[in-house]
């Protein structure tokens, strides 16, 4: 019984000390003597100013308050009030006692601001951190930030990713263009491809980088005895005499300038020429005659003449020659 129900009863005691057949008071409603009603579950009756119930016919109600569970008639604090379950509805005094912060034993970490509320504190987290005390660290990782093959490493309130080859960014979504430091030379052209690049390479370059020049005499392409002279994107033969064209494959016809004169035939040789004279003339071209001087007189090639006793004859060579003949005497 509450010290509220005492109150009632005492007084209950005095009335019907000083009077009889009194009307009665319950709840806040008024019965008159011998009047009989329902409380709740029992069947109650104003008898001379006091009202008396019967056994309750059916079991009052539990109370549910804030997810807890009360009996009837017992009492609780909630907070600052002294609260009563009466028949399954809660009742609560006004408050009995200062307001308690609940932030004073600075239950949020982390940074977290707290606010304190009724019964209760709210946290409010600074970045990277969750949970009812902003004691759990937000994972960053999870959405999976990190794109094309990059690591994930979860930090506070933020990610770092590290970038597979040939990305970059943030969130390694940049493909790193490996022509960008101009690596290919020598006018050649770079192809940028996944954290690689190839060089296309122009005239008379090789390499990775076409940085190597080919050499165009490898081959040897310059013929019968050339000198080969390496260039850019091409070579040069030096001929060895007699010859000629751009690999030194094409033999020079001494001939074609008509070297051997007077009908001669010319013969074309190895950087040379033959000419065969015809009758009378000789020397290198067939430019001079074939003669020959004897005793003041001139005879042409192949003449035979006679000389006293002796028979002579005129050689290509200019020479004479004659019979050793001894002359008779008389």
């Amino acid at each position: 019984m509450t010290p509220i129900h005492i109150v009632f009863v005492l007084a209950s005691l005095c009335v019907l000390a000083s009077a009889t057949n009194r009307p009665c008071t319950y709840k806040g409603q008024n019965y008159r003597h011998d009047q009989t009603f329902i409380d709740v579950y029992s069947e109650c009756k104003c008898n001379d100013g006091q009202v008396t119930c019967s056994q309750r016919v059916y079991g009052k109600k539990q109370c549910t308050y804030k997810e807890k569970t009360y009996q009837d008639g017992q009492t609780f604090i909630d907070v600052y009030s002294e609260c009563t379950c009466n028949d399954g509805t809660v009742t609560c005094s006004q408050r009995a006692y200062a307001n308690i912060d609940e932030c004073a034993t600075n239950p949020c970490k982390n940074g977290a601001t707290c606010i304190n509320g009724q019964n209760k504190y709210t946290c409010m987290c600074t970045g990277g951190w969750q949970g009812t005390n902003c004691d759990q660290d937000i994972d960053e990782c999870v959405g999976n930030p990190c794109k094309n093959g990059a690591t994930c490493i979860n930090g506070q309130n933020k990610y770092t990713c590290t970038c597979a080859g040939g990305w970059q960014g943030t969130n390694c979504e940049q493909d790193i263009n490996e022509c960008a430091t101009n690596p290919c030379k020598n006018g050649a052209t770079c192809n940028n491809l996944l954290n690689n690049y190839t060089c296309t390479c122009t005239g008379g370059w090789q390499g990775t980088n076409c940085d190597q020049d080919i050499d165009e005499c490898a081959t040897n392409p310059c013929k019968n005895g050339a000198s080969c002279i390496n260039g850019q994107n091409k070579y040069t033969c030096t001929c060895a005499a007699g010859w000629q064209g751009t690999n030194c494959d094409h033999d020079i016809n001494e001939c074609a300038t008509n070297p051997c004169k007077n009908g001669a035939t010319c013969i074309n040789g190895q950087n040379q020429y033959t000419c065969t004279c015809k009758g009378g003339w000789q020397g290198t071209n067939c430019d001079q005659e074939n003669t020959c001087t004897y005793e003041g007189n001139t005879y042409q090639d192949g003449q035979t003449f006679k000389d006293e006793c002796n028979t002579c004859k005129c050689h290509k060579n200019g020479k004479v020659t004659c019979s050793n003949r001894k002359c008779p005497t008389y």
